[in-house]
């Protein structure tokens, strides 16, 4: 029997490392664990060498992806090759989970997640957020909440210079064979979420079902539910208090709740999860 002279294969240095800054790790994904359905966090960033970083409040899951998971996965590549310099793209993750990384995930306990994607110079970012297997409702979330996620990845990229220094080599870990990142447009699995999903409107849960609403009717709706008079709004928004009051008369009309409390036990029910210091963040980052 021959032995083998290949050098052992070990991204050891990565997992230490991302063992070290775990406790900070938590503690900038606690808001987002403790006010969302969101239970787990991964940060990868690709370069075009085929190293990468990647974080994740999920330790153990981490392990074994460095240790026996040599690829990034179909389901995860085909939106990695799609990202763009100029904006984030969004990724849903699939109901089959039918790859390597995706099998590893629910091996955890851990699917029903979203990705943000976006090429940054000769690499590119991902943010992954991962919920319970069994909660399936968090797609909603994601559909209903893509704005809290975006201020959320914003936010992490102020910490990052904090976690990371992306210059140490050391901390990368290495796939075994090259993996591409050049530009692969337009990819079918990541047809532009956001776009997508903003097109028709934003789908709110009254007591019959779902209905869509416009930008404008969920703005002034949540500043309702979240104690601002008609006024108040109109301010906020920059519209007249009568466009406001318009808004507020169609919102009453698709979810067919003829009072105010009542419209503003909708709101309270689908978002009173999210922490007051969200809204100002919250309305500025929707489309207009």
């Amino acid at each position: 029997m021959t032995e083998s002279n290949e050098k052992p294969y070990s991204n050891e240095n990565a997992y230490k490392f991302n063992s070290q800054i775990l406790p900070k790790l938590n503690d900038v994904c606690r808001p987002l664990f403790e006010n969302t359905g969101v239970s787990s966090f991964r940060y990868f960033r690709i370069f075009e060498d085929s190293s990468y970083i990647n974080l994740s409040t999920s330790e153990e899951w981490l392990k074994v992806r460095l240790e026996k998971i040599h690829d990034n996965g179909v389901n995860f590549h085909a939106p990695l090759q799609s990202a763009v310099e100029e904006k984030c793209e969004y990724y849903l993750w699939p109901d089959n989970p039918n790859d390597s990384v995706s099998k590893l995930f629910i091996d955890f306990v851990i699917w029903n997640g979203f990705s943000v994607y976006q090429r940054k110079g000769n690499s590119v970012e991902a943010w992954s957020f991962g919920a319970d297997v069994n909660a399936q409702n968090m797609k909603n979330f994601y559909l209903n909440n893509t704005h809290i996620i975006t201020n959320f990845v914003n936010f992490f990229k102020v910490q990052t210079p904090s976690l990371v220094d992306e210059s140490n080599n050391d901390i990368r870990a290495h796939f075994r064979d090259k993996i591409s990142i050049e530009p692969n447009l337009p990819v079918d699995p990541c047809k532009n979420f956001e776009s997508n999903l903003w097109s028709d409107g934003i789908p709110i849960k009254t007591d019959q079902n779902y209905v869509l609403i416009t930008t404008r009717e969920f703005q002034s709706g949540f500043l309702l539910s979240r104690g601002c008079t008609v006024k108040e709004a109109a301010q906020i928004l920059k519209i007249s208090h009568r466009t406001v009051d318009s808004h507020l008369v169609s919102l009453k009309r698709k979810t067919n709740c003829p009072y105010k409390p009542d419209l503003i036990k909708v709101f309270i029910d689908n978002f009173d999860y999210l922490p007051k210091n969200f809204d100002l963040l919250l309305l500025n980052n929707l489309k207009k």
